[in-house]
């Protein structure tokens, strides 16, 4: 009970000396008795100086609580840019990189000095103003990047499509919606020709790559690119740090699947869906049976109720299908076909195609082996893009591999054995655009 007076009383005198103390303290340093209490504000400014001292005259065997300096009256510790973060006994400041670090908080309710205390220097912690954002934008028919919706998130935070952001700056935002749905609410606000019959939305970064879902913003660790400053108009001085990672919109038309691997290939061709590559595929010597139906060897676009077609499209993104062997089934025959003739095997890649579109994509290192030993089948064809082609479009696509035959049905007339090497399709396509750079070559194994 005793000590605890002394400590009340210690205070209570202090209150009354301390002010002027701190006045004294900021200009020159005058000499004082008792115990010395340094304050470094570290940057910070508080009565125009940047450091305080305070001297406590305690007698023999007291104890006493310390008063922070900001506590006193009503101007302000502060330091443009930052927000203070509370005083330290450790300075630790990093030889190399000449980062500062601060341990060892001081609790005025609970820490004292006493009598015996020789001096005291607590230092000011600061945290930097430092916000960060994700900010969705889009490229206009122009090329020119627009704005839709800048989010404040987290450090280390991963962009998150459906995750509901506070929109920030006044920009309009993009309804706090599953990303799949969000391609709708963005046509009333992106240019009508751009978004225009679109259903799916994709993300890249601002080199034009897929978005990575694992990316982690890198807050004030990242690239200083990023980082910009906001200043006070009026005084100039700092208000905040930011870091802005852009994320670029564009639109995909149709139902489509991305696909950056085996396993997602293969499912967006069993679900009839519209393809995105997102990456290289390489089948590293495995199967692969190609995109046509293994029963009727057609890949088509999907027929509405009015007859109209949902056309499906492959878009490579100038990425590549690789170190494959096509496959196929030898009892998978085509019938009541008049150009193609009664059971007959097709081996190709897209086989009878029918509203579709395949663009910016290459077949690379694929090896045909033809193995046919069985009684039904009367003709065979070997076509590695497409056999036939009805209101399609081919662009920007190539096919290179090579070709053997390692056995026919016994009795095979050899005449009804057709491999095209050059062409993109073999039978003359039915309202089918070939565009440029589209190229097939199947060559003999050496």
């Amino acid at each position: 009970m005793k000590r605890r007076r002394i400590i009340i009383l210690c205070i209570c005198a202090l209150l009354v000396c301390i002010f002027a103390g701190i006045l004294t303290a900021c200009g020159a340093e005058q000499e004082f008795e008792g115990v010395q209490v340094v304050y470094e504000f570290e940057g910070g400014v508080y009565k125009n100086g940047g450091r305080a001292t305070h001297y406590y005259h305690l007698k023999p065997g007291a104890e006493c609580l310390l008063v922070s300096p900001e506590s006193l009256d009503a101007d302000e510790l502060r330091r443009p840019g930052f927000t203070f973060a509370g005083w330290y006994q450790t300075r630790t400041e990093d030889p190399v990189t000449g980062k500062v670090t601060y341990s060892d908080p001081w609790d005025f309710e609970k820490d004292t000095i006493s009598s015996d205390t020789e001096r005291v220097t607590l230092y000011a912690a600061w945290k930097e103003n430092f916000r960060t954002y994700y900010e969705l934008c889009y490229r206009d028919g122009d090329g020119e990047e627009v704005s839709i919706a800048k989010y404040d998130v987290l450090n280390g935070s991963k962009f998150n499509s459906s995750a509901n952001y506070n929109k920030v700056d006044g920009l309009p935002g993009v309804p706090d919606q599953d990303a799949a749905d969000k391609a709708s609410e963005l046509r009333c606000t992106v240019k009508k020709e751009y978004a225009d019959g679109a259903s799916r939305v994709c993300y890249y970064d601002e080199n034009g790559n897929a978005w990575d879902p694992d990316f982690l913003h890198p807050g004030d660790e990242g690239d200083l690119t990023h980082v910009v400053e906001t200043t006070d108009p009026e005084t100039g001085e700092s208000l905040s740090k930011e870091c802005t990672v852009k994320i670029f919109v564009e639109f995909e038309e149709g139902i489509f699947s991305y696909a950056s691997n085996v396993t997602e290939l293969q499912r967006a061709i069993t679900n009839k869906e519209s393809i995105v590559l997102l990456a290289d595929i390489d089948f590293a010597g495995g199967t692969f049976n190609g995109f046509a139906d293994t029963t009727t060897r057609i890949y088509g676009g999907l027929k509405n109720f009015d007859g109209s077609y949902k056309e499906l499209y492959i878009d490579g993104k100038d990425h590549s299908i690789k170190n494959f062997a096509l496959g196929y089934n030898v009892s998978s025959l085509v019938t009541g076909n008049e150009t193609l003739g009664n059971n007959s095997l097709v081996v190709s890649l897209f086989g009878l195609i029918d509203h579709v579109r395949i663009k910016n994509v290459s077949f690379t290192g694929v090896t045909i082996d033809l193995s046919a030993d069985y009684s039904r089948v009367a003709n065979i064809y070997i076509a590695p893009l497409a056999l036939t082609s009805v209101s399609s479009e081919i662009v920007n696509v190539s096919f290179t591999g090579t070709y053997k035959t390692t056995k026919l049905p016994s009795g095979f007339i050899q005449d009804n054995l057709v491999v095209e090497r050059t062409n993109p399709v073999h039978f003359p396509a039915t309202e089918t655009e070939i565009g440029e750079n589209v190229t097939v070559s199947l060559t003999d194994p050496a």
